[in-house]
């Protein structure tokens, strides 16, 4: 015997050495694949040939409600498109994704509408701040420029809004309170109107409408906050008004020492919100959380937008009517750029890293596996991560199991330890390249919210620790089982990471979820077809292999369960959502001794006692190898997946 397993043992470190040369000239593939994706899609520069811009036009479509947009947004590397998200009630869809040439005039063109388009959103209200705070037009070809989100927006009538700009060409004059609109003096501030008074009219009309509009509980209150009295209102006219001298500095000196000769009508206006003002109530501008109370509103009334000021003013600013213009977007294109700008650019970010990594692994890869607790994106990799352990602890106990049939429990168990610890798969992630596309930080960073500005401080990713590593390398190929319920697909993208393991036809990969439909069938009634297995399996003696074999196969079968059925329930209630705690205390509950001795009991394959035994856990986990082994995954669902069932439907219902 002892001879047999030294034999076995040499086999092993032999296999490791052949593993270990492979694993080496494998590397080198990889990094050189993982190289050739050293930026993501959206930071990537844009290539020029043949006086041509190259990029591609990616087509978005928006919608919520009766309202639907539909955007180009032009990036220097392919996405992989049909993906859909929802981002404050609105439904993302990204359908199309083509390669284009431009001509340098026309890219320009695109240059320079981001410029004055985000400048807006963002407040940049001078030609000369864009000019010396922004990004060149050059920066978007220069292959140094790092960790620069190089997307642009591409839109309709581009040289118009362009010109408008440059040149401040005339518009169509004030119609109605529904439009954004510009001073003819500065095309480069835009103003909402919420009112309109006749300079003509008594200036308690005023005063009235500024009680209408909330900004006053009353007159009294908003003649003390003028420092005027109600006698001397009753003699003046709303111009003669906002020429009195005494009256306190603000938006009405500034109306007074411009329009002195203006007796017309007056337009009340507020400054259109700042991008950063949108989502106001949103926690740390977190972009994936979609908690905007105004946006997730049933009325489209209270919805974010331009048109409506933080609160009402108590000092508004005024404008002669004749002095406006109209702004060249609708107001609703101005409001969807401000409401999912940010957001958008965030999630492409990640869609892009996303990209990469399916392509260093062909294969599809979960968006969160991408992403780790230090980001505010919604869902991270720490559910995966433990869906992916159990997964990787199976098929590596099976092989072991399968290859090396005269090792006992503690060797096996030592030889899984190694193949499945921090170190080594953080080796393999490592190796693949993959640090370079998780996301590690908040997204809503300086150089992500306003990637037009020439100088940003950046905001690096911080280092993975190895044990991250290593869990992300066992969410990403988690998201593979979750996707597709089947170990050999999980096998063969875990060998394409270089992951020592055989892949072959065998009844305990044959892997079968739990269903409704499951018959139940108690241990008692159950009938072997090779009766000795149960006879090892109750043998305190001889057990040991059968229950390192059932310890890997009960954890796999309640936590996939546990994971698919809570996956569910989050999508029929967004407000419920699955966390790495609460799937780790009901792990540490239902495969816990103490439970797993409890139903040995009831099972009757040990009797009742006061304090349970680790024996009887180990006997219910080797009865359980015995049927999977017996029966496959079908007759090990009917004894102990309908015996799990009604435990787990419980705990995930509370």
């Amino acid at each position: 015997m002892c001879l047999t397993i030294l034999i076995s043992f040499i086999e092993h470190f032999i296999f490791l050495i052949i593993f270990i040369l492979q694993f080496n000239e494998a590397d080198q593939k990889l990094i050189q694949l993982s190289n050739n994706r050293k930026n993501s899609e959206s930071a990537d520069s844009y290539k020029k040939m043949n006086n041509r811009i190259l990029a591609y036009q990616n087509k978005i479509q928006v919608t919520k409600d009766d309202n639907q947009f539909d955007f180009s947004i032009i990036t220097p590397g392919y996405l992989k498109c049909n993906k859909t998200q929802y981002m404050f009630n609105w439904k993302i869809n990204f359908f199309d994704s083509q390669l284009c040439e431009f001509s340098k005039d026309e890219f320009y063109q695109i240059y320079l509408y981001n410029c004055f388009l985000l400048g807006d959103c963002y407040k940049a209200n001078s030609l000369s701040y864009i000019q010396q705070q922004f990004r060149s037009f050059e920066s978007y070809f220069d292959i140094r420029n790092q960790n620069r989100i190089n997307i642009l927006l591409q839109g309709e009538n581009m040289n118009e809004f362009n010109e408008f700009k440059l040149s401040n060409s005339s518009q169509n004059e004030f119609t109605d309170f529904n439009r954004i609109y510009v001073n003819k003096r500065n095309p480069f501030v835009q103003f909402s109107v919420y009112d309109i008074v006749n300079s003509n009219e008594k200036a308690i009309s005023y005063f009235q409408k500024l009680i209408q509009q909330k900004a006053f509980k009353n007159i009294d209150e908003a003649l003390q906050y003028y420092g005027v009295t109600l006698n001397e209102m009753e003699e003046l006219n709303v111009h003669e008004f906002l020429h009195l001298e005494k009256l306190i500095p603000g938006n009405i000196q500034t109306y007074r020492q411009n329009y002195q000769n203006f007796y017309e009508y007056v337009a009340f206006c507020a400054y259109t919100l700042h991008i950063n003002q949108f989502h106001r109530n949103v926690p740390n501008m977190a972009f994936s959380t979609n908690e905007c109370e105004q946006c997730n509103s049933n009325n489209p009334s209270e919805y974010c937008t331009s048109l409506k000021s933080i609160q009402p003013l108590k000092q508004p600013l005024l404008i002669p009517i004749q002095q406006l213009q109209e702004y060249p977007l609708n107001y609703k294109t101005y409001d969807i750029i401000c409401i999912l700008y940010n957001s958008l650019i965030c999630q492409l970010k990640i869609w892009s890293h996303q990209d990469s990594v399916e392509s260093i692994l062909n294969y599809q890869v979960p968006e969160e596996a991408m992403v780790t607790s230090s980001s505010n994106f919604k869902r991270n990799y720490e559910n995966l991560e433990l869906l992916g352990d159990s997964v990787l602890k199976y098929v590596v106990t099976v092989d072991i199991f399968r290859q090396y049939e005269l090792l006992e429990e503690g060797e096996m168990t030592s030889l899984r330890s190694r193949l499945i610890m921090n170190t080594f798969l953080a080796q393999l992630f490592e190796q693949l390249g993959l640090e370079q596309f998780i996301i590690n930080q908040d997204l809503h960073f300086k150089q992500i919210r306003n990637p037009l500005l020439k100088d940003i401080i950046s905001s690096e990713n911080k280092q993975l620790q190895i044990s991250q590593k290593a869990d992300i390398y066992e969410a990403i190929i988690g998201g593979v089982f979750e996707s597709t319920q089947s170990l050999y697909e999980y096998i063969t993208i875990l060998r394409r990471t270089n992951f020592p393991i055989s892949i072959y036809q065998d009844i305990l990969f044959d892997y079968e979820p739990i269903t409704d439909q499951v018959e139940h069938i108690d241990i008692r009634d159950y009938k072997f077809n090779n009766p000795q297995l149960y006879e090892i399996a109750i043998n305190p003696q001889q057990y040991d292999r059968l229950e390192f074999l059932g310890d890997a196969a009960i954890e796999l079968l309640v936590i996939s369960y546990l994971f698919r059925v809570a996956r569910e329930k989050q999508l029929k209630n967004p407000n419920w959502s699955l966390n790495p705690g609460l799937l780790s205390n009901w792990k540490q509950q239902l495969l816990g001794n103490k439970f797993m001795g409890e139903q040995a009991i009831k099972m009757g394959l040990r009797p009742k006692v006061i304090e349970i035994p680790k024996l009887y856990g180990d006997v219910f986990e080797s009865v359980a190898a015995a049927i999977l082994l017996d029966s496959g995954w079908k007759g090990f669902n009917q004894v102990y997946g309908s015996l799990y069932k009604k435990y787990m439907d419980e705990i995930i219902e509370l």
